[in-house]
């Protein structure tokens, strides 16, 4: 059984095959080059489509980033297109928000590039590039996520939680207020 995982991308998408037991099998950063507009989203789609084997049994693909300004429709068109190769291989995937990878991989849901890569090399993973290490770590959430397989820390523990429970309101923190009786 295979977990693929996919870090969407205008300039670099990042693939993770990792085996059921957590071992990669596959890692890649698919570079499109000067590719723009429809031969960039065909180019990733067929090297995305040729890991979409029927092994693989669970994709983890990053979510968009609300906040993100600049090219948001031309990475709205990538992701959209992932996921209908996804679809069309009728496989279950889950959406994971690029803070949730981050705080998975280092437990810090604003951690830089680099500790993404450290912390992926510091598991074994030989990756490249930041692509790499967040498709490293989506493979690892989709594992998680479909064999319900406890993860080692506890920031790992409440990301698949949350993924696992997606209607579920977070807790209100209460704010006990201290009022002196004026009186």
């Amino acid at each position: 059984m295979l977990f693929l995982g996919v870090d969407q991308s205008l300039n670099g998408t990042g693939l993770c095959l990792l085996t059921d037991d957590g071992i990669v099998v596959h890692l890649e950063t698919v570079h499109p080059g000067l590719r723009r507009g429809v031969e960039r989203l065909a180019y990733v789609k067929s090297r995305v489509v040729t890991l979409l084997t029927p092994n693989v049994k669970f994709v983890g693909i990053e979510g968009y980033a609300y906040d993100c300004v600049g090219r948001v429709f031309e990475l709205g068109e990538v992701g959209g297109v992932l996921r209908l190769c996804i679809h069309e291989s009728q496989l279950s995937y889950v959406d994971v928000a690029p803070a949730c990878v981050k705080k998975f991989a280092t437990k810090n849901p604003t951690a830089k590039k680099e500790a993404m890569v450290q912390a992926a090399v510091a598991l074994g993973a030989r990756v490249t590039d930041d692509n790499q290490a967040d498709a490293f770590f989506l493979a690892m959430i989709a594992r998680h996520v479909h064999t319900g397989i406890a993860p080692s820390t506890r920031a790992q523990l409440e990301v698949i939680y949350r993924l696992q429970n997606p209607l579920e309101k977070k807790p209100v923190r209460r704010i006990r207020t201290l009022t002196k009786n004026t009186m």
